[in-house]
Order: structure tokens, then C-alpha cells, then sequence
């Protein structure tokens, strides 16, 4: 189960006009990173601070960044710190991020001299307002003076065309988006309107050449199934464009999808629309979700 807070995205609210807020609010940068949970470890006996653990988003561990989070443990026990909500990011890429926090075999060569820096998001542990909890971080990230310790610069907005100004600035500094955050909202370990994502959406379409099957991606005893199991329905597809990229949006529907593996020569050739965040450098699609079956192109 996840352990750290997630946002909703902001057009869900804002482009139906029904906010579930009051203004203002912060706005920070949404940074293309992976988020990671420090967590002291007490000594069984003694009770006593011994360790920090680095865990994913998701409870996995996040490799090569002992030394780091170790180096805080002494700030963390001074502060009564027993959590912090982080954004790792090495060499201010994803795909360096991933690397070298996937790299269960030691830093890779090419990584070795990378620029760590770790963003400190939230404190999950303590029961207070975001504003409290932020002026603790600036105070922790001052009293720690770690050079790869940092907090993110925001703005306090006071309107929707001020969040979107800001998000805009963000973009232009080739960010990935921005974050809201409710001024007054306590920290839930789960998806929550306390947290709003604004990220750059576009739409294009291609045409279906494979469907790719459904598989579990953890064990569900209570359905009888484990990880790697076949569902039995597609769960992502894979397109090509009409300037010859191809794209695999995920999110199928699940009855499209049982549709789909039962009859697939009903939906090879036809033509999707799907979103997706941005190119990358590759000239690949970020994040492409499944919107539509469309018509066909003549």
C-alpha cells in the first residue's frame, strides 16, 4: 500500500468551475523526478534512531542513496523528524533518475559523478496545516545544510489565472508542471484534493498494430491470482502514427479490453485518439493514455 500523498489532476476541478477550495493557494513546480520516502528505523531493543530507509512511492526500495538519507538521521532526530516526502533527481532527468534509483548493483559507471539532489515535498508523520509543515521544512533544510538538501520555491496565488500564470512561468523553465497545494490541508497517505498536478496534455491519434494482453501486477490471493498472471483482456495497445513514431497507450477500459482479446481482428487497423504529456528527445510520447476509438482516415 502506498504510503505518501498523491494529487488529483487540476483540470478534473478547474474545467468545470467547481474548485473544492478557497484561494489562496501554493503553487510549487512539479519536478521529473521520483518520489521517495525517508523512514527512520528505531533499534528493536533500544528504541533508539539507527538507520533511514529509502522506499518508492509504492513501498519498494530505492537504491544508492544510503549515504544521503543517512546523513540526515542525525538532523531528523534533532527536529523529531521520523518521515519525510521527497523528490529524488539526478542530473535534473527522469531517465537518469530511474536509472541510477533502479541500479540495484551499485551506481552505474556513467552516473557515478551525477548530480544528486533530494526535494523535501512534505512530512507525513505530523498533524498539522501544509503551511505549518512547510515552514518546518524550510527550517530543516536551513539547519541540516546538507548541498544536496532543497526546498522548492512557490508562489501564493490568489486566483485560477495566477495557478495558471504560474504553471505557465514553470513550463517555460522546462519544468514538468506544477503542484497546488491547499494551505490548511493535512497530510493523508492516499489520492486527495489537498493536492492538485497540472501537467501539459496533447492528443494525437494513430492506428492499432498489436494489442498487448493484460498481466497482474501483484499478487491478489482474494481473486486467486499472482503476479504475472494473464488476464484474459488487453491492457494496452500499441499505434502508429502517420509520421511513423509509434505510441502504447495504456488505461483500456476493462470491457473494451475483454472486447478486444476476444475478437482482435474487429480493432487491428483501426484508428485511436490518445493522450499523452509531451515528446521526449527520442521522439517518443510521455505518459499516453487511451481516450477513443475514432473513425477511420481515408
Amino acid at each position: 500500500m502506498a504510503e505518501l500523498m498523491k494529487g488529483h489532476p487540476w483540470s478534473a476541478r478547474y474545467s468545470r468551475g467547481k474548485l473544492r477550495f478557497d484561494f489562496p493557494v501554493y503553487v510549487e513546480p512539479k519536478l521529473d523526478g521520483i518520489r521517495a520516502h525517508l523512514k527512520v528505523v528505531h533499534d528493536a531493543c533500544a528504541g533508539t534512531p539507527v538507520d533511514v530507509q529509502v522506499l518508492s512511492y509504492a513501498g519498494k526500495p530505492l537504491h544508492n542513496l544510503e549515504q544521503y538519507a543517512r546523513a540526515l538521521l542525525p538532523w531528523m532526530r534533532k527536529a523529531s523528524i521520523k518521515e519525510l516526502d521527497c523528490e529524488v533527481v539526478v542530473n535534473g532527468t527522469f531517465a537518469d533518475t530511474y536509472r541510477y534509483t533502479r541500479s540495484s548493483k551499485g551506481v552505474p559507471s556513467d552516473l557515478r559523478t551525477a548530480e544528486v539532489l533530494l526535494y523535501l515535498l512534505d512530512l507525513p508523520g505530523l498533524d498539522a496545516p501544509y503551511s505549518s509543515r512547510k515552514s518546518i521544512l524550510q527550517a530543516f533544510e536551513r539547519m541540516a545544510m546538507q548541498p544536496y538538501l532543497r526546498t522548492l520555491n512557490d508562489v501564493l496565488a490568489a486566483s485560477e489565472e495566477d495557478v495558471e500564470r504560474a504553471f505557465e512561468r514553470y513550463r517555460a523553465q522546462g519544468l514538468e508542471g506544477a503542484m497546488v497545494k491547499l494551505p490548511h490541508a493535512r497530510y493523508e497517505r492516499k489520492r486527495t484534493y489537498a493536492w492538485y498536478k497540472l501537467k501539459p496534455e496533447e492528443t494525437a491519434d494513430g492506428c492499432i498494430v498489436d494489442l498487448v494482453e493484460a498481466v497482474c501486477g501483484k499478487d491478489q490471493p482474494e481473486l486467486g491470482l499472482v503476479a504475472g498472471d494473464r488476464l484474459g483482456r488487453i491492457g494496452s495497445i500499441v499505434l502508429r502514427l502517420e509520421d511513423g513514431s509509434t505510441a502504447t497507450p495504456h488505461g483500456i477500459p476493462h470491457e473494451l479490453g475483454v472486447e478486444m482479446f476476444q475478437h482482435p481482428e474487429d480493432f487491428l487497423g483501426r484508428w485511436v485518439e490518445f493522450n499523452f504529456m509531451e515528446r521526449d528527445r527520442a521522439g517518443g510520447y510521455r505518459h499516453p493514455t487511451f481516450v477513443r476509438i475514432r473513425e477511420d482516415k481515408q
